[in-house]
């Protein structure tokens, strides 16, 4: 009995008797999809991180409310790549 959609879907592939070739390709596609998925999640996190720190850092020093807004997303952009890091067994792909 599966547990989830990708280990009834890979079942299934293997289930049909393909040759070991194939199977290995396949399972390296796999692999290569999910590390450049992270990868570009890692580029988008650190974009957003280095606007909220442009933000932060260029403001004008009477506009506090400003520099506290911005401070605020990029504390949160990091609580949020941090959790990521942390899921992922703290490795980039």
């Amino acid at each position: 009995m599966t547990s989830n959609y990708w280990e009834a879907r890979d079942s299934e592939v293997f289930r049909q008797g393909l040759n070991a070739g194939y199977k290995q390709g396949y399972r390296h596609g796999l692999e290569d999809g999910h590390k450049q998925g992270w990868n570009a999640a890692d580029a988008a996190a650190e974009s957003h991180a280095e606007h909220a720190a442009r933000l932060f850092y260029t403001m004008e020093a009477g506009e506090s409310w400003h520099r506290q807004a911005a401070k605020s997303a990029h504390d949160a952009i990091s609580v949020v790549a941090a959790r990521e890091t942390q899921r992922r067994g703290g490795a980039r792909a």
